[in-house]
């Protein structure tokens, strides 16, 4: 078997064994990826929640504005 081929912040290699049809060992292997779909839909809602942020700013600015000049 082959080494893991993690290196740590000090450029030094992990001494463990790699996992069977991996280059890592079990405590450095990648994690799983979010499928395509859910990070859609999470930037989807990011983008939402940032428009809705963006327009409460705004009335409440128009609604200053419309108060302080009368």
């Amino acid at each position: 078997m082959t080494r893991c081929l993690h290196i740590d912040n000090k450029g030094q290699q992990c001494p463990q064994e790699a996992e069977a049809n991996s280059a890592f060992c079990s405590a450095h292997e990648a994690p799983p990826q979010i499928g395509f779909r859910l990070a859609a839909w999470r930037k989807f809602l990011f983008r939402v929640a940032a428009l809705i942020l963006l327009l409460l700013i705004l009335l409440q600015a128009y609604v200053l504005l419309k108060v302080a000049l009368g």
